[in-house]
């Protein structure tokens, strides 16, 4: 009996073993698609944003050389020399399969835009002094990286009148580098203070969106005026037109750094929320405002870089 009911458990045509390798083939798939599967939701975002916070850093860095160089062509004069640097706009990631890569297990490539603004909306600046008719206003137009990460959060680097500036998500505007705005008093015992200002505008309206690498080139317009002519002035006032509320913080931000060893009597900082104006007010003390103001205009451009 038992031959017999081992004859009748067994099923004709069934190899046991290879029933066992089909299903220990399933599970060995089925552990390496879990894997695969965490390694895209976990690993993948890590990877895109080390890059993206990589590129970033890059963009800050691009901006304050940018500055640096510009800084050096006022200083100096150098009228009609041209200045270029290339930035990538981009993280330089795939979205195909490039060799055995799986599209899937690489971080999507971010991308940006690079746009140039002097025209209408752009921030204005107005500078005033004592006896003077015509008040120094103009656009001070900007330079601006407008991030479009996929993993990292949104960030814009911008260039403006001489200085880089950061607006990250909702958090504000943040100084990266100052512009040349000072206020002091070195010798506490004269009774005036010196006021320094480089006032800077941009000229051009460019856009540029994309991923690749673009060159910014700038060149040092004619239009250099110096202003105060070691006269002693009365009053000096800087009133900066902001497009938004956070930006007019920054600048009155900006105005406090701007000010070493001036007693607090002598100027004042005031911000006009209704129309988003901050106010650098200076007034000095009994022998006034010395005042050093100079004004230069750059023309500057972007184009595609072919690889």
């Amino acid at each position: 009996m038992n031959s017999k009911k081992g004859r009748w458990n067994t099923v004709p045509g069934v190899d046991e073993n290879g029933l066992a390798e089909v299903i220990g083939f399933v599970l060995f798939m089925s552990l390496i698609v879990i894997i695969l599967s965490l390694y895209a939701i976990y690993e993948v975002p890590a990877q895109g944003r080390d890059g993206e916070i990589l590129h970033m850093n890059n963009i800050k860095d691009r901006f304050i050389e940018y500055k640096i160089s510009l800084d050096s062509l006022w200083n100096n004069e150098k009228r009609g020399i041209r200045l270029s640097t290339n930035l990538g706009l981009g993280t330089g990631g795939v979205n195909t399969a490039t060799g055995f890569v799986i599209p899937i297990l690489k971080p999507v490539s971010s991308s940006g835009e690079l746009s140039l603004c002097s025209g209408e909306g752009a921030e204005t600046m107005t500078i005033n002094w004592t006896g003077t008719s015509s008040p120094l206003k103009f656009t001070m137009g900007d330079i601006t990286f407008t991030s479009r990460n996929n993993y990292w959060i949104q960030q814009t680097y911008y260039y403006q009148n001489g200085g880089v500036f950061l607006k990250q998500g909702n958090g504000g505007t943040t100084i990266k580098a100052s512009p040349r705005i000072y206020v002091n008093n070195i010798y506490p015992s004269d009774n005036y203070v010196n006021f320094s200002c480089t006032a800077i505008k941009i000229v051009g309206n460019q856009k540029i969106t994309g991923s690749g690498p673009v060159r910014l080139g700038s060149r040092l317009k004619e239009n250099i005026s110096h202003y105060g002519n070691g006269e002693i002035q009365d009053n000096v006032t800087i009133t900066i037109n902001a497009s938004d509320r956070s930006t007019a913080d920054m600048w009155c931000h900006l105005f406090c750094e701007s000010i070493e060893t001036v007693p607090p009597s002598w100027y004042n900082i005031s911000l006009n929320e209704s129309e988003n104006q901050a106010v650098l007010d200076v007034w000095g003390g009994n022998d006034g405002v010395y005042m050093d103001l100079t004004y230069v205009e750059y023309a500057a451009t972007i184009q595609s870089v072919v690889i």
